[in-house]
């Protein structure tokens, strides 16, 4: 099983978790999983055309929802 983003950073840094109140990580891996199903979704609903195939790679996709460079 993969792990997400929060549970590698709260591994990486244990100091970080024991400094952190419980429903903060629990909201932040919340918001993780939302924004990992909401993005799945809108790039089969915005990106994927029944007939033509996929019209963005999920990275491309990614970069245009998420960057803000």
């Amino acid at each position: 099983m993969k792990q997400t983003a929060v549970e590698w950073l709260l591994e990486q840094w244990p100091i970080l978790e024991a400094q952190l109140p419980s429903w903060l990580i629990e909201q932040a891996k919340e918001m993780e999983k939302e924004q990992m199903i909401d993005f799945a979704d809108n790039y089969e609903l915005e990106c994927i055309h029944p007939y033509k195939g996929r019209l963005k790679n999920p990275e491309q996709y990614y970069n245009e929802t998420f960057k803000s460079e």
